[in-house]
């Protein structure tokens, strides 16, 4: 993979409203996925990252969210 790749697919990590667009409730946290090439070649597919509450706490979540039972089913 050549140098100009590695930072085309690091800019897919970058805290921005575009890269984390693609979020879901799901029980017990939030899953982001990434769309292909973003941040994996397309071999990878979409690849996902999933966020238990325990992590999120710090930032503090509504939790009203999950407990309503409105997330969506946890696929992988």
């Amino acid at each position: 993979m050549a140098e100009d790749d590695d930072l085309w697919f690091a800019e897919g990590f970058v805290p921005t409203q575009d890269n984390y667009a693609a979020l879901a409730l799901v029980p017990g946290g939030v899953r982001v996925v990434f769309q292909q090439y973003q941040v994996l070649p397309y071999a990878f597919g979409m690849p996902s990252v999933f966020f238990s509450l325990d992590e999120l706490d710090p930032a503090g979540p509504d939790l009203a969210l999950w407990e309503s039972g409105r997330t969506l089913p946890e696929h992988d």
